[in-house]
């Protein structure tokens, strides 16, 4: 079971069942949105599984987001590009075809036998403009027993021609207590209270992203062990050098921004002194001034 957004699971549930129901054989179109690893597209495809059971290997359809492999923004495009070494790599280590929006738009009009068929895409708003036009196509005249879940982080980066399409159903960051839960879920096991306390704001409360930081930590003791320095010494006005060693070290390691919105949430929720001046090291990390003055105006207090 996935934890988080009961409500809005809840929704795209009785949609899809009221959709399998239709006598008429409707097609839907439905946007999920809300902030990043959150569990939108695992949510999604739980219930596109489901809903097309045994089927679904052949009817579901789903369209993945690449740019966390590819370290640059995945694209979709309206045709296919010639394969190039780039895409043989994504093909091979990681066994996913890239698709366009033409043979997405051939699959959907294709038969299914009498059976839905389900498109899943991630992050709608990587589709071009080009694309997007063509891929309208398929919303403004759906077959029937087709189904269409898309999902965004961004929605203001979706026209309005796509929006006003589609059954918008809103996700949220999970509470503490579903971070919690999703933690034991896991079964991740973290030695200090307190790291996993800070690591849950680190990640925003988004569980794919705190998934992230602790497969980091596992592999990387000392790490976890800068990050329980940290939480130690960064209150005492002492031990400087200390503190920005390890700040310079999560500089490089490219977590020294989640780090500090992570100990921003966690000075606040314990009440610690000085939460005003890490406020002012995040807005100054955010213009153009040198990352080591920021480091030590900010332990500087």
């Amino acid at each position: 079971m996935i934890i988080g957004n009961q409500e809005a699971k809840n929704r795209l549930q009785k949609y899809l069942e009221q959709h399998a129901a239709a006598v008429s054989g409707q097609a839907s179109f439905f946007l999920l949105y809300g902030p990043a690893n959150i569990g939108k597209s695992a949510i999604a495809l739980e219930l596109a599984q489901s809903y097309l059971w045994a089927f679904a290997q052949w009817w579901l359809l789903h369209i993945k987001d690449m740019s966390a492999i590819l370290w640059k923004k995945h694209s979709i495009k309206i045709e296919e590009k010639k394969e190039t070494e780039e895409y043989k790599t994504l093909y091979e280590e990681h066994h996913y075809q890239d698709l366009w929006v033409r043979e997405i738009n051939t699959w959907l009009q294709q038969s299914s036998f009498g059976w839905s068929k389900i498109l899943l895409i991630e992050n709608i708003e990587r589709m071009t403009p080009e694309a997007t036009n063509a891929f309208l196509k398929a919303c403004e005249e759906p077959l029937s027993n087709r189904a269409i879940i898309a999902t965004t982080s961004n929605k203001g980066k979706i026209l309005e021609t796509i929006l006003s399409r589609a059954i918008s159903i809103s996700f949220s960051s999970l509470s503490d207590q579903e971070m919690e839960e999703y933690i034991e879920q896991k079964g991740i096991e973290l030695d200090s209270l307190e790291v996993k306390e800070l690591l849950i704001k680190m990640a925003m409360w988004k569980p794919w992203t705190l998934e992230n930081f602790v497969n980091q930590l596992i592999k990387n003791e000392e790490r976890q062990k800068d990050i329980q320095s940290l939480i130690k010494i960064l209150p005492q006005k002492w031990k400087i050098l200390e503190k920005y060693t390890i700040l310079e070290k999560f500089k490089e390691q490219w977590i020294l921004e989640q780090f500090l919105d992570g100990w921003i949430a966690y000075c606040t929720h314990h009440h610690i002194e000085h939460t005003n001046n890490r406020l002012k090291v995040k807005k100054l990390f955010q213009q153009n001034i040198n990352k080591e003055n920021v480091m030590l105006y900010g332990l500087l207090w």
